[in-house]
């Protein structure tokens, strides 16, 4: 029977994460399903919280606050050790259907990268959050898609909120990109999949449900200010020549004028951070900035 490890990264979401356990220990399937939360040092009790409610579960704690994909990619390694055939990643802030492992899974073939489900709001769960995406190569830009589809559809990329990936295609690619500490990661993650010549896959059998920006608030500063910064980094690191100096020029200038228009509304918060990641761009990882 095939293995699937299911990883769920915790920080300090407590009641989210065990909320999502709880939806992923209902799920039938017909693999052999194992469930792996990492405790990206959470500080707060989580961790054990989750450890005195389930006594079934692989339980890895970080030593440090590892990012998105630094925290993924410590249970991703447990995975492949453990001889895994698929490793689904999924945000602590979602529930799911009882078949969306079945339904990822029965959809990868060899012409496969990745196959994600559709992801609907959690406050309204007949409303699309987001069915894939579109990625504007000489922008360097990307806009998430939230129509229906009837068939599993290709699409430039899925959301990192949920997705499932072989231990064959993790050999190949490697593990998730850990110089973005947040955000884009997923983005970059499937362009280099894509550079393979592999299908990123959406699979309307599968459905999740996700509390939307539950994590960083929605329009905060760290949101703003990390969704900026990794733009420009994604660009510089997988554009070269003329297409390069388009996209970040194109980048750059909508950077300024983000910031001003901030400034102009008196969101001298959100201001300050878009002018933090024009000066951190160089930079990869966690921010020392203060928000």
């Amino acid at each position: 029977m095939e293995k699937v490890f299911v990883v769920i990264l915790n920080y300090k979401g407590l009641e989210d994460t065990i909320e999502c356990i709880e939806s992923l220990k209902k799920v039938k399937s017909k693999y052999n399903v194992s469930l792996v939360v990492v405790d990206n040092a959470s500080g707060d009790g989580s961790d054990d919280g989750i450890k005195d409610r389930f006594d079934d579960i692989i339980m890895i704690e970080s030593e440090a606050n590892l990012g998105y994909s630094g925290g993924n990619n410590l249970g991703i390694r447990y995975a492949i050790e453990h001889e895994a055939d698929y490793v689904i990643i999924i945000n602590n802030d979602t529930i799911v259907e009882e078949d969306f492992i079945d339904g990822l899974v029965v959809n990868y073939d060899k012409d496969t990268g990745m196959c994600a489900p559709i992801i609907y709001y959690y406050d309204n769960k007949d409303d699309i959050w987001s069915s894939g995406g579109k990625y504007f190569k000489f922008k360097g830009s990307y806009s998430m898609t939230k129509g229906k589809i009837d068939k599993p559809t290709e699409f430039d990329f899925a959301s990192g909120c949920c997705f499932l990936v072989s231990r064959n295609i993790l050999e190949r690619v490697g593990l998730l990109p850990e110089e973005y500490f947040l955000y884009l990661e997923d983005t970059d993650f499937c362009y280099n999949i894509r550079k393979k010549g592999l299908k990123i896959k959406v699979v309307p059998q599968s459905k999740i449900y996700h509390k939307v920006s539950k994590s960083t608030g929605g329009k905060s500063p760290l949101n703003i200010y990390y969704s900026s910064r990794n733009k420009l980094i994604f660009i510089l690191k997988n554009f070269e020549g003329i297409k390069r100096t388009y996209a970040f020029l194109v980048n750059y200038i909508i950077r300024i004028f983000r910031m001003i228009q901030y400034f102009l509304l008196r969101e001298k918060k959100l201001s300050r951070a878009v002018l933090w990641a024009l000066k951190d761009y160089k930079k990869i990882g966690k921010s020392t900035r203060k928000f």
